[in-house]
């Protein structure tokens, strides 16, 4: 009797033993499937981000305030081909934004930041150009009546602008990624 109660007690842990193991299976790869449809959704919002972005032509004589309260010219700020440019909004996503700022912080040069260009959606003009202490660009504020607010407004964007005013190289930063956003800083802006 000892012997059969030792084995059905066997039995019984291995089946238990068993259940969890196919539970914690499942568990992992359910939170995988998650994780995974998270991610497609992410990189799908993303490339629909950038390809909306590269139909769009700029208005070259849009107004555009600088850090010092002047009126410049979209057209006199973009004529060096190899600017890239960064438009950002204090209202869409915050922590994208501070993302973005910091990946600009410790990965561009200094000798490079000239070609690096802030567009700004901000209501608050103050807070935008204390940015340009926090970040090593050229920082421009572009109003509400700008042709470039919807893409200000869905969260930071980087693109170029080719000699016919298309946006092109159009990249929409990840938080989760920011490694993608160094290497597109790398890459662009030839560092």
């Amino acid at each position: 009797m000892g012997k059969n109660s030792f084995l059905i007690i066997m039995l019984l842990l291995s089946l238990i033993a068993n259940g969890i193991f196919i539970y914690s299976k499942l568990r992992i790869r359910s939170e995988f499937a998650e994780r995974e449809q998270s991610m497609i959704y992410q990189f799908t919002e993303k490339e629909s981000l950038e390809r909306r972005a590269e139909d769009l032509y700029v208005n070259p004589f849009e107004r555009l305030s600088d850090i010092h309260g002047d009126s410049v010219l979209l057209n006199s700020i973009i004529e060096d081909p190899d600017n890239i440019i960064l438009i950002i909004s204090d209202n869409s996503c915050g922590s994208c934004v501070e993302n973005v700022l910091t990946v600009i912080q410790h990965t561009i040069p200094e000798p490079v930041t000239n070609n690096l260009i802030v567009l700004g959606l901000y209501e608050n003009k103050r807070s935008f150009f204390l940015l340009s202490r926090k970040v090593p660009a050229r920082l421009f504020l572009i109003d509400e009546t700008s042709s470039l607010k919807d893409l200000a407004l869905r969260g930071p964007l980087f693109f170029t602008i080719n000699a016919d005013f298309r946006i092109r190289s159009a990249f929409s930063p990840l938080t989760q990624y920011s490694i993608l956003t160094e290497k597109y800083l790398k890459q662009s802006l030839n560092f």
